[in-house]
């Protein structure tokens, strides 16, 4: 399912899903497509989406491991009743503002993905992905 197109046109990526309450004081658990898991939590405002829709942000205050998922306190979800209202809800990142994750690049879409300056100046696009022993080395190309 692709999450709806916010109206600034960009395309946003699907960091997780399959949203649920866990316990009752409106803690939401979330699986997590990150690697690490507990990636997620540190791409600033998740745009939640349900059933293709939006169904509004979220910004993350906690987060704790819970299992194999990440179970996360949202600001404005206070109680179990409102961590119900977002089950099923699938967790998107749409990519603002550059600065908001300065030197970062997003490996959804390797053939797509652009390398940015903190000033949000493109460096260039990724040609090639090298899974050396030590940590992955991105190849760019203008």
């Amino acid at each position: 399912m692709t999450p709806a197109r916010p109206a600034d046109g960009r395309r946003p990526v699907v960091l997780g899903g399959s949203a649920r309450p866990s316990g009752v004081q409106g803690w939401v658990k979330v699986q997590s497509f990150t690697d690490p898991p507990e990636g997620i939590v540190g791409y600033g405002t998740w745009e939640l989406t349900q059933g293709g829709r939006a169904a509004g942000s979220a910004v993350v205050l906690e987060w704790k491991r819970a299992g194999s998922a990440i179970a996360v306190r949202l600001d404005g979800v206070a109680s179990r009743d409102q961590a119900q209202a977002l089950t099923g809800a699938e967790v998107a990142w749409t990519g603002r503002p550059a600065a908001e994750r300065p030197g970062r690049v997003l490996l959804a879409r390797p053939d797509r993905a652009r390398r940015v300056q903190p000033t949000g100046d493109a460096l260039g696009r990724v040609a090639e992905i090298l899974e050396l022993p030590a940590h992955p080395v991105l190849v760019l190309r203008a």
